[in-house]
């Protein structure tokens, strides 16, 4: 099946790109969509992604799916489909916004989270 992944702020740096198209197996969880990503791009990208532990995604991160919260569709186990549009978004009050990626903090020096406009679809 088809679907879009659209990075945010340190993540479009992390994997080099805005969004991705990937076909993945039918049936996919968006935990399996996430190490997928997770394992694709620099181990920066696994270690932003996972809390300290390596085995848990970190809670800060915000998921989306067609534009809804996952946090309001049960879990990681929510099956994507074809079609759908997975959104990963940092939180930018989360101390890894630049912790562990100095060669960012320049892009995040004078943002406000308020005047941050995101973009794309």
């Amino acid at each position: 099946m088809n679907l879009r992944v659209t990075y945010f702020t340190i993540l479009q740096e992390l994997a080099g790109t805005e969004k991705d198209e990937l076909n993945l197996k039918e049936g996919c969880s968006l935990l399996e969509l996430i190490e997928t990503r997770s394992s694709t791009y620099a181990d920066e990208s696994f270690t932003y992604l996972h809390v300290a532990d390596g085995k848990r995604i970190d809670p800060s991160l915000k998921f989306l799916i067609n534009g809804v919260d996952t946090h309001r569709r049960s879990d990681f186990e929510t099956e994507l489909k074809a079609g759908d549009v997975v959104a990963i978004i940092p939180s930018l009050e989360s101390e890894k916004s630049s912790l562990g990626f100095p060669c960012l903090q320049h892009r995040l020096n004078g943002i406000r989270a308020d005047t941050m406009i995101f973009g794309g679809t």
